[in-house]
């Protein structure tokens, strides 16, 4: 009986002791809950940076994010049946996981930038925000949301301009346009209204649109709020 028992067990395979012992499947499955939006969507929130002590005259401290789901988690889990991840509890998606060691790093990195599209409110915060992210990791993001608005247009070649050159140097390939049906039909109406100056800043969009979709696809769909509600 005892030498039987002792054959079982010897067939057995190992349990795994460590993380890397689990197979990468679903290794892969642990890192998507982890790191990838409920929605497909994180929107950057700048986290304060408080200053303890002066900090030395030649030391750059870079400024960190919050990344919030988008919509609100609370919206999108209402409207679905299946148990929330823990993203979807936390409202944010967390680099943690990524930062444990190198080869989490290495097996993570191409997940978390190529299946979240980073949404921003206005031309201004995505312009802002790329820029205090810094040029390593902006050049990483693949997809981007962008809610625009009539009075807001004059950023947007600007805005424009900056994705063109993380197209050309990054791995930047999508951008949507989240515009309200009211300020897509002022937006059209620029090219016959007889003004001068609204004529060149429709002219001018539709060029960086154009000239733009050279490197990436641009879409443009209803406005979808922070409570999930298109417009």
């Amino acid at each position: 009986m005892e030498e039987i028992r002792e054959r079982s067990t010897a067939s057995r395979p190992p349990m795994p002791t460590s993380f890397f012992d689990l197979p990468r499947e679903l290794r892969d499955i642990i890192y998507w809950e982890v790191l990838i939006s409920p929605t497909g969507y994180i929107e950057p929130v700048p986290i304060p940076i408080v200053h303890h002590k002066k900090p030395p005259a030649n030391q750059i401290r870079r400024q960190r994010f919050k990344l919030r789901i988008f919509p609100s988690s609370a919206s999108s889990s209402s409207s679905s049946s299946s148990s929330p991840s823990s993203s979807e509890k936390n409202g944010v998606v967390s680099l943690s996981l990524a930062r444990v060691c190198r080869q989490i790093n290495l097996e993570t990195r191409a997940l978390f930038w190529k299946h979240n599209t980073f949404h921003f409110d206005t031309p201004y915060s995505l312009i802002k925000t790329l820029k205090e992210m810094g040029q390593i990791p902006s050049r990483l993001i693949t997809s981007i949301s962008l809610s625009l608005s009539i009075s807001l247009c004059k950023l947007l070649p600007k805005a424009l301009r900056l994705l063109a050159s993380r197209t050309r140097h990054g791995a930047f390939r999508r951008l949507s346009l989240d515009i309200a049906r009211s300020d897509l039909i002022g937006i059209a109406r620029c090219k016959t209204s007889g003004d001068e100056k609204r004529i060149d800043d429709y002219d001018e969009l539709l060029g960086m649109l154009r000239e733009g979709s050279a490197g990436w696809m641009v879409y443009i769909r209803p406005c979808v709020t922070e409570n999930g509600v298109k417009e």
